[in-house]
């Protein structure tokens, strides 16, 4: 018997974010924000205080997993990034065509800003939108094949960051999937 794989039509938009990302941490004063967060958080930790991931046990278990924190100098960082999925009908949900225009948001947020900066809708980042009922037809491993791709990237090559007061690469491996039930399973 012949196999073969039939061609199927999907809709999806990603966005590069290795691109958002570094004029997003070049923007003036991002960096000194998230050094002067990451310097508190240090000294909450001393007094035994937890209130970040950053902070986590999880967090100082992966950094000693790459090769590159043990390279860590003023010219290279690792900061983490969670990845976000939801969906959403952009339709009625309660009309007879229900769940047709049913998408698929995945989004970045970074864990190592402030807290007030943190849950800004301006600081979330969409990273990829796609049709859901396309995940279901085509699976995960073809879906999310270009996410992995750009998640990769950042985790081994980083970025290169430009600013007045800081010049280096930074790494931002994926450290936390989170989603509700039906975005995650």
């Amino acid at each position: 018997s012949d196999h073969f794989v039939k061609d199927i039509d999907v809709t999806m938009q990603v966005i590069p974010l290795r691109k958002v990302l570094k004029l997003f941490l070049e923007q003036i004063s991002v960096l000194d924000q998230v050094f002067l967060y990451i310097k508190e958080l240090k000294s909450e930790e001393a007094a035994g205080t937890t209130s970040n991931f950053l902070q986590a046990q999880l967090w100082k278990t992966m950094k000693d997993g790459f090769d590159y924190f043990q390279q860590l100098n003023d010219l290279n960082l690792l900061l983490p990034i969670y990845m976000y999925l939801d969906d959403y009908e952009c339709g009625n949900p309660l009309g007879s065509g229900k769940g047709q225009n049913k998408l698929c948001g995945v989004y970045i947020v970074l864990p190592f800003l402030p807290t007030h900066h943190r849950g800004v809708l301006k600081n979330i980042f969409l990273f990829a939108n796609f049709y859901s009922k396309d995940r279901k037809k085509c699976g995960n491993e073809v879906i999310f094949a270009r996410l992995l791709e750009e998640l990769q990237f950042l985790s081994n090559s980083g970025i290169d960051i430009e600013t007045e007061k800081f010049r280096g690469n930074i790494k931002l491996p994926l450290a936390l999937m989170l989603g509700d039930n039906l975005g995650l399973h």
